[in-house]
């Protein structure tokens, strides 16, 4: 039996003081689904500041795993800013005021996105069709 109550310390903490932010870059999830026919698909895209991102949500279909061969460039000179390979189980997760199924693909370091820079993203992905987006932008 405790003697002394057990509580949150009032002492400060320190480390990162940055916000974290979650986006997407779609209005609604489809009910439709898309396929994986073993080639690469890609998303060019910038960042209106310097951000830190440490990785991407991708959609999938309740109870299935993707394999995936994920790549992160500097679009202007094809170097590597991150990479990651893996098979990854799918999950409810939230967007907006519903949610979908998808799996999180997660840096082991997060990547260093410098504003108004192009980025390629490039990820090859083998699984069952998944959930997919509509409105993207």
């Amino acid at each position: 039996m405790l003697t002394t109550p057990v509580g949150f310390s009032k002492i400060g903490r320190s480390g990162v003081s940055a916000d974290i932010c979650r986006f997407g870059r779609f209005t609604e999830v489809s009910l439709s689904t898309w396929g994986y026919g073993g080639s690469v698909d890609y998303l060019v895209s910038s960042v209106d500041k310097d951000i830190m991102l440490h990785g991407l949500s991708l959609f999938g279909s309740e109870n299935n795993a993707y394999t995936v061969d994920f790549q992160l460039k500097d679009a202007s000179s094809s170097s590597a800013v991150a990479s990651k390979k893996g098979t990854f189980l799918s999950k409810r997760l939230q967007y907006k005021d519903s949610y979908y199924y998808g799996y999180e693909v997660l840096f082991d370091s997060a990547a260093e996105l410098k504003k108004n820079s192009k980025y390629q993203i490039e990820a090859q992905i083998s699984g069952k069709p998944s959930e997919k987006g509509n409105g993207g932008f």
